[in-house]
Parts: structure tokens; sequence; C-alpha cells
């Protein structure tokens, strides 16, 4: 159906996230901060790309269930729990490898930053309101910390475009 083909065309981008943009490895550690339709497309693409530990994050118990069914392997409800120190828990003190915020809010993003361990990377793809700024300690890229944005999956939107031919009616 329409919106079938709909969610799929957006999932691939947003898998892009985990596999172009973040270029996560088997074996690594990922927080996902917002366990919505986007955030549970990033769980997916953790999944796929083979990381060991993948962390939903979200202050909704229902959303954090369904992270369970996609491949999330721990929750953190981050209205009731402390989440760098969650991830520190999980991690055994080292921090994530990759940190994806997906809900597009500054806080949010200064929490993946926080999750992100030394050499890690910390993926922005949640769109903040217009005019809001971020301010980060410098201390964080001094780290060796990558921060990085990422806009439909950092793949050829040319190639996904879909024409007449892929919409069963």
């Amino acid at each position: 159906s329409f919106h079938v083909t709909g969610v799929q065309t957006c999932a691939l981008p947003i898998l892009g996230a985990v596999i172009n943009t973040a270029k996560v490895k088997p074996g690594s550690s990922v927080v996902v901060i917002g366990a919505g339709g986007v955030g549970l497309n990033v769980i997916q693409g953790a999944v796929l790309a083979g990381a060991e530990a993948i962390i939903a994050v979200d202050i909704h118990g229902n959303k954090l269930e369904h992270a369970l069914q996609f491949g999330a392997t721990h929750l953190v409800n981050a209205a009731t729990e402390d989440l760098v120190e969650k991830v520190k828990d999980i991690t055994r003190g080292e921090m994530a490898d990759y940190a994806f915020e997906v809900i597009g809010s500054t806080d949010a993003i200064n929490q993946a930053l926080l999750t992100t361990k030394r050499g890690g990377t910390t993926v922005v793809v949640g769109v903040a309101p217009t005019g809001a700024e971020l301010t980060i300690d410098p201390d964080f890229l001094h780290l060796d910390r990558v921060l990085m944005g990422c806009t439909y999956g950092s793949v050829d939107r040319k190639s996904t475009r879909l024409n007449s031919s892929h919409v069963k009616r």
C-alpha cells in the first residue's frame, strides 16, 4: 500500500545514519536518544551493523517496550533514570562508541555528547527548532570525539526517490 511504501522509503535513509554517516562497527555500543519511529529505525540499523550493546533512551515506557522488539539490548527511561550513569554502568565505565539524538532537542544532543566515549561519535539526526542554539564544552572535542549531523541518512536522495511505478494502488 502507499502507506507502507512511504514508511519504507523513510526507513532506508534513517538506516543510512547508522551505516553511512556514523559507520557503526560490529561489536560496538550505541545509544539512541528517542525511541519513536526514527529512533526505532536507528536501532534496526545498529542491529544490522552488528552493534553489541544497543541502548534505547526515552521518557515514555511504551516506546521503550517497542525498542526491545526492534533490537535494543538495554533500556533507559530518562524520566526516572540518570542517562549518563546508566550508560556508564552498561558500558562498564567506557561510555558509548556512538550516540544518536533523533528527537530534535538541544538538551538531548548534549546528553548524547555526554554518553559518547573518547574517540566516539555523536550523530544528530533530529531537527531542532529554528533558531535553537547548541552550546558544548570545548573539551568534548579535545577528547577526540566527533559531532556530526545527518540529513536523509547521508544517502544520494536521487537514487532513493520513488516514481509512480513503485506505488501500488
